[in-house]
């Protein structure tokens, strides 16, 4: 798993290579002051240069002038090079969280596969009613679990209907599947309880797996609202 989050990154820092390697040999008006005279005559400039600027570095220092735009006077003064490669600073650091978010979602996905095996209806002695989903956690992961967490969503559509927060305590070794029930009071009063319960195989069930520990010692965590907070602990 491991090697799997490192080798996708490290696909990304090739890009870096790669840019320092292309800025030995930069054009030498790279070296020209941004001007208003300059910003007016863009095109002029690329166009005379087309030989000599890569497609990619056109599209750097577009990124960069729309980046700066906003902020007043804060391209003037700066030279084309500067622009481009700061706007490549930037790109790469975002990628690298991208690969990174992609990373910790493709090893979640290769732990654990998520099912529902039944949802039951029933009644206690006391006349309180539940709802009983029975959640299947097959550990494809090739080592033990020993603990797991996450949230499973229903929707409607595209409309979220309820959210359940799973905690799994107990040890699932490499290949096997656990059952587990989740049984939670039926709110008769509230619409979203009672949609679930007359409607439940026709929703859409979403798991998002946010913590996983392994039997030997690694845990990977992820926020299931912001992809960009995944993290690895050792």
């Amino acid at each position: 798993m491991r090697s799997l989050l490192f080798g996708l990154i490290a696909i990304t820092l090739l890009g870096l290579t790669s840019c320092q390697e292309s800025a030995k040999k930069r054009p030498d008006f790279y070296k020209d002051t941004i001007t208003f005279d300059l910003l007016s005559d863009m095109k002029s400039l690329l166009d005379e240069n087309a030989d000599k600027i890569t497609v990619e570095d056109v599209n750097y220092l577009n990124g960069a002038i729309r980046y700066y735009s906003p902020i007043k006077d804060s391209l003037l003064g700066k030279t084309i090079g500067e622009l481009i490669e700061g706007q490549k600073q930037r790109t790469l650091s975002t990628n690298i969280n991208l690969t990174q978010a992609t990373a910790f979602s493709t090893l979640f996905t290769q732990s654990i596969k998520f099912n529902i095996s039944e949802f039951q209806r029933l009644e206690q002695e006391n006349g309180q009613l539940l709802n009983v989903p029975t959640y299947q956690f097959q550990n494809i992961s090739g080592k033990s679990i020993v603990k797991l967490s996450g949230v499973v969503d229903y929707y409607n559509g595209e409309q979220l209907i309820k959210r359940f927060t799973i905690e799994i305590n107990k040890e699932i070794p490499a290949d096997k599947t656990l059952n587990q029930p989740y049984p939670y009071n039926h709110d008769s009063a509230n619409q979203r309880d009672v949609f679930v319960r007359e409607n439940f195989d026709k929703l859409r069930k979403v798991w998002i797996p946010t913590m996983i520990e392994f039997a030997d010692g690694k845990i990977y965590k992820r926020n299931p609202d912001k992809k960009g907070e995944n993290q690895l602990e050792k």
